[in-house]
């Protein structure tokens, strides 16, 4: 076999790895963008809202879990595999714009106001969006819905508590259907394990390459099962 057949070969395979195993989007894409709420519609308390040490995520969409990812390890989501994620992102978002989660953790570049959070990923592939918030109580969870530069939208909610009270997460589930999102690709994060998954740190700040105590445990990994649909 000559070289330039083998190549063509390694070509080939390589071309069709992500769509085997890696994150597929288009099976979990949302909407384009949609318009924002108007002006102060929300009524968000900045003072609570500034006041929050770290976020976390009990309920987000699928495509928001990829996108997030991709920013987070710094890849194409189609070459993430679904183990990368784990059975839980343990995403957690600090008042100092570092975001943790998936075993990984960056700084974002962000700014905001009473309306929305503009923000960029360090990660050169990652896109700038714009996080407009939709529905808050003002001192547990935050609605948003975010538009990438490339014209996808997908929604998250942030939180102070790690799960959502079901009356709550009944109306914002009613709230994004409204919208037009398809509320089957929904994902409620599972906080409970992350502890065991990181070596007891939760929720885990450090990255998973040079982390001396926050650590990924497989054997805990594969005793609890995979459970968690991305």
């Amino acid at each position: 076999m000559s070289q330039r057949i083998i190549l063509k070969l390694v070509f080939a395979i390589f071309s069709v790895l992500p769509s085997v195993w890696g994150l597929n989007d288009e099976f979990v894409r949302d909407m384009h963008c949609i318009p924002p709420p108007k002006a102060d519609a929300v009524g968000m308390d900045l003072k609570w809202f500034g006041s929050v040490e770290r976020f976390y995520i009990p309920l987000w969409a699928k495509f928001y879990a990829h996108r997030v990812a991709g920013e987070l390890l710094s890849r194409d989501p189609r070459f993430i595999s679904e183990f990368e994620l784990g059975p839980s992102s343990c995403l957690v978002m600090k008042k100092d714009n570092y975001v943790s989660g998936f075993g990984h953790e960056i700084r974002y570049n962000m700014t905001g106001d009473a309306n929305s959070i503009s923000f960029r990923a360090p990660w050169s592939g990652a896109k700038s969006g714009k996080f407009s918030f939709h529905m808050t109580d003002n001192k547990s969870y935050v609605l948003g819905v975010t538009c990438w530069e490339d014209d996808q939208s997908s929604w998250t909610v942030m939180s102070t508590k790690t799960c959502l009270e079901p009356d709550v997460r009944s109306k914002v589930i009613a709230y994004v259907k409204s919208l037009g999102f398809n509320t089957n690709n929904a994902v409620d994060e599972n906080y409970e394990i992350c502890g065991k998954l990181y070596g007891g740190s939760m929720p885990p700040y450090l990255m998973l390459n040079n982390a001396p105590v926050a650590y990924f445990n497989p054997y805990t990994y594969f005793s609890m099962g995979y459970n968690q649909k991305y």
